[in-house]
């Protein structure tokens, strides 16, 4: 009986120590798209915008691999919340994933096989244009100070079409 008092300390004391470390969980399409129904969390698309026009996963933020910036990108993203990452075919999101943990986010999703993978299961992808540069509307500080003399009431929308919250927000 003592032994198994003992054992069953350790056993806990080592569970306890392992939930705070941070971890990677490579999973197939079934799984990643079961996990994050389940848990929720960020979903993140680090393609290209030529790749992300062909496809991507409803609801996925858009972080482009080879951004010059993307490293400041990356570490903005919220912590706290599970994060799901994929790529084309899982190469780009193993390593978001790594340098991930490294910036300190404690649970990490990465869709093995990426996009690939994801159409082979039968799944479907959301397509789109990524509006970007001189198409973007911009709206400055006398355009707005226009609109505050017009109307007595109206409400300000600032949002993306990339922003999971932007767009559960609309």
């Amino acid at each position: 009986m003592k032994l198994l008092n003992v054992v069953t300390f350790f056993f806990s004391l080592f569970t306890a120590c392992h939930s705070q470390n941070p971890i990677i969980v490579n999973l197939n399409a079934e799984d990643f798209k079961a996990t994050f129904e389940m848990e929720g969390g960020l979903l993140v698309d680090v393609r290209t915008n030529q790749e992300v026009q062909r496809g991507r996963l409803e609801d996925a933020s858009v972080i482009n691999f080879y951004d010059s910036n993307f490293d400041k990108q990356i570490a903005k993203l919220q912590r706290g919340k599970p994060i799901f990452v994929y790529c084309k075919s899982g190469g780009r999101s193993s390593k978001v994933a790594n340098q991930l943990v490294k910036l300190g986010y404690q649970k990490v999703y990465n869709l093995s096989g990426g996009v690939m993978a994801w159409k082979r299961a039968g799944y479907s992808l959301i397509e789109g244009k990524i509006i970007q540069g001189a198409q973007s509307q911009l709206v400055n500080l006398d355009d707005i100070n226009e609109l505050i003399v017009k109307e007595n009431n109206f409400l300000l929308d600032f949002h993306t079409k990339w922003c999971v919250p932007c767009r559960k927000l609309s």
